[in-house]
């Protein structure tokens, strides 16, 4: 009887390690999978700040060439028209 429990036991230690060495594994995998993602979450947020940045420099270019080309044109039936 006392074989028979060392050998049951021995099985559920030996269980047990696979287990947790299996368990060990995917968090490494997903461990390694996460960071991925981190640093292509990286690249895309830089790629993004980019194009915002290149697409506020062109509107404050729009806006001082309509402004530049406004300043230039006279309103009719503006203030000092003096229409009522």
């Amino acid at each position: 009887m006392t074989e028979a429990l060392n050998r049951e036991c021995a099985h559920k230690i030996t269980l047990a390690d696979m287990e947790r060495k299996n368990a060990i594994a995917r968090l490494e995998d997903k461990l390694s999978y996460l960071e991925k993602e981190l640093q292509e979450a990286a690249k895309d947020k830089e790629g993004l700040a980019g194009k915002l940045d290149k697409a506020y420099s062109e509107m404050r270019d729009l806006a001082s060439k309509t402004v530049e080309s406004a300043s230039g044109v006279k309103i009719i039936g503006g203030p000092d028209k003096g229409v009522n």
